[in-house]
């Protein structure tokens, strides 16, 4: 029993640890998480500006046709 233990103790300790379980990639790994909520949440609110910069556009473009149909009819008259 001994023997198995140490020969089990041995190789463990022969053996890498996993990328995911040693502590510099587990705090790398938090980090990751950390940047990719916050890089999500600055797309959502580019993603919110540049709907409401095209909606502005869209208002403006139809302002700008129903003047400019409002004259050509005042022109006809």
């Amino acid at each position: 029993l001994t023997g198995d233990l140490v020969a089990t103790a041995s190789r463990l300790a022969e053996r890498r640890p996993l990328l995911g379980t040693a502590p510099p990639a587990q705090d790398l790994s938090k980090r990751l998480k950390a940047a990719g909520s916050g890089l999500a949440g600055e797309v959502s609110a580019a993603e919110r500006e540049v709907r409401a910069f095209q909606q502005m556009l869209a208002d403006i473009k139809s302002t700008y046709t129903e003047t400019d149909a409002e004259q050509a009819r005042k022109a006809g008259r």
